[in-house]
């Protein structure tokens, strides 16, 4: 059986934040901002300051940058 990536339930998502509600302030963090933002766990890792806007509440994740080992292109016949 291969493992897939869905995104959680309602009520799997509740579980989850509940769990966290339980663990030290680090984990709440770092639950709740994943769950909310989207953000990948690498993503989180790696957060720096700068992608944050605190007057307007915002936070930018920027692009990866082109390690020039794993090029991604669109299907042919669409375009970006």
């Amino acid at each position: 059986m291969a493992w897939t990536r869905e995104p959680l339930t309602e009520s799997e998502l509740d579980k989850l934040l509940a769990a966290a509600d339980e663990r030290n302030l680090d984990h709440q963090v770092a639950i709740y901002t994943l769950a909310h933002t989207g953000m990948r766990a690498d993503e989180l890792a790696h957060l720096r300051d700068g992608w944050i806007d605190w007057q307007s509440e915002r936070l930018r994740v920027p692009p990866p940058k082109a390690s020039g080992r794993r090029r991604l292109s669109t299907p042919r016949g669409r375009s970006r």
